[in-house]
């Protein structure tokens, strides 16, 4: 982000808490990207699915934790494809199967470099290219039945 900030006018929200909330504001303080962070909280299912589609992406950067935790059902994913906004992932187990480069961009899991390369590949692209990976979305999800009820 604060690489990214100089160049390009982005933002970032982040929905949810946990045990990292405080590690990452303190570190968007370190770097002095407070403004450019919003930190939202919780929200709730309705609120996901009326506002997803103000945004310009999800961005998903998955991993596998030093302790071997790991996302294995990118529920997300498919609810933001549903929505019709592109998203931004990594290349780690279930995002690589639904994600391909005509609704979205993927970097390898834990590259900080890989994920920089992606946003800017995505900050690059033009409205039209971003709205057609959403369009794309929306007809994979409609194919899959992605909704934010299912699971598949």
């Amino acid at each position: 982000m604060k690489k990214l900030s100089k160049k390009y006018p982005i933002s970032l929200d982040i929905v949810g808490d946990g045990p990292l909330l405080n590690d990452l504001k303190y570190l968007c303080e370190e770097l002095g990207i407070v403004k450019e962070v919003n930190f939202l909280g919780v929200k709730s299912p309705q609120w996901l699915s009326i506002n997803t589609s103000n945004y310009s992406a999800l961005i998903a950067p998955f991993c596998v934790s030093k302790n071997g935790d790991r996302d294995t059902g990118p529920i997300v994913l498919k609810e933001a494809m549903a929505s019709g906004i592109p998203v931004l992932t990594t290349e780690l187990m279930g995002a690589k199967e639904i994600v391909n480069d005509s609704v979205g961009l993927k970097c390898e899991p834990s590259s900080i470099s890989g994920l920089e390369k992606m946003l800017i590949a995505f900050c690059e692209l033009n409205p039209y290219e971003r709205h057609a990976k959403g369009l794309n979305d929306k007809k994979k999800s409609l194919l899959k039945k992605f909704n934010a009820n299912s699971s598949s």
